[in-house]
């Protein structure tokens, strides 16, 4: 008597549905390890962001306790004056209501483009070289040294210190990764610096230090006085320090402020 054969193979519905189901798996395991990647490539980037924001407000904590410090120099030994009065110079004031305040505010731009043409092209935005914050008299730069009079030595010190967005330079710019400055080890074209041929030690480019701002990306420094009638009288000054980037896995722009306030030098009392 002969045992009948009931073994047969997987149906064509049964095969589909082990491939549907092996599917709809690796495209979760897919898309989990996507959304850990962009979770840590946006932590890394908030930490850079937070990073070069730190240093805008140390440098500028750096000049204003200097500038306090020398209150009672006489004017020619006064080295941080300058670069306080540079820094008040850039400074401005904002309405609470109107196109003003509207451009002011960050939250009203769509992307990064909208921030910078409405915050550094219209403000006077800017951003202090933390590796440069030297004072005004300064003979040399390391491999450089200045050419020119005392008064181009002092603009050729503001302009490798303070990198404005009403320079002309265009070294403000719109981030193409996270918040940055990029640094280089040559000066600004206009700065009026010339290379120190008596330091021979110095002439490989290997050995020079990246020193001088190439340019910012996706961070700037907008000054407010608090007195709408004068700022040279103004009792304080008020630094939003901003960042805008397209942050990995984000359709809408990233952004962080931090406001930070310093008294004015010239008007704290003794």
């Amino acid at each position: 008597m002969s045992v009948k054969k009931t073994k047969h193979g997987d149906t064509i519905v049964e095969v589909c549905i082990c491939i549907t189901i092996f599917a709809l798996v690796a495209i979760v395991n897919i898309g989990l390890m996507n959304n850990g990647l962009n979770t840590a490539q946006r932590t890394l980037e908030v930490t850079m962001a937070r990073t070069a924001m730190d240093s805008q407000a140390e440098a500028l904590r750096f000049i204003h306790n200097n500038y306090l410090s020398e209150r009672n120099f006489t004017s020619g030994n006064m080295q941080f004056k300058k670069i306080w009065d540079t820094i008040k110079s850039l400074s401005r004031n904002t309405t609470n209501s109107g196109t003003d305040a509207q451009l002011f505010d960050i939250n009203n731009a769509k992307t990064c483009a909208d921030a910078y043409k409405n915050q550094v092209d219209h403000y006077s935005a800017f951003v202090v070289n933390p590796r440069l914050v030297v004072p005004d008299i300064a003979p040399k730069y390391r491999g450089y040294q200045y050419a020119g009079s005392v008064s181009a030595t002092t603009a050729s010190i503001m302009d490798n210190m303070l990198v404005s967005g009403k320079d002309g330079a265009n070294r403000l710019k719109t981030a193409s990764l996270y918040p940055r400055i990029i640094y280089s080890t040559t000066p600004s074209s206009a700065s009026g610096l010339i290379a120190a041929d008596d330091d021979s030690t110095l002439k490989n480019d290997n050995e020079k230090l990246y020193q001088f701002i190439n340019r910012a990306e996706g961070i700037w420094v907008i000054a407010v006085f608090s007195n709408q009638n004068d700022k040279n009288r103004s009792e304080y000054f008020d630094f939003y320090i901003r960042t805008c980037w397209q942050a990995a896995g984000t359709t809408a722009p990233s952004t962080i402020t931090t406001i930070m306030r310093l008294y004015n030098p010239e008007v704290i009392q003794e």
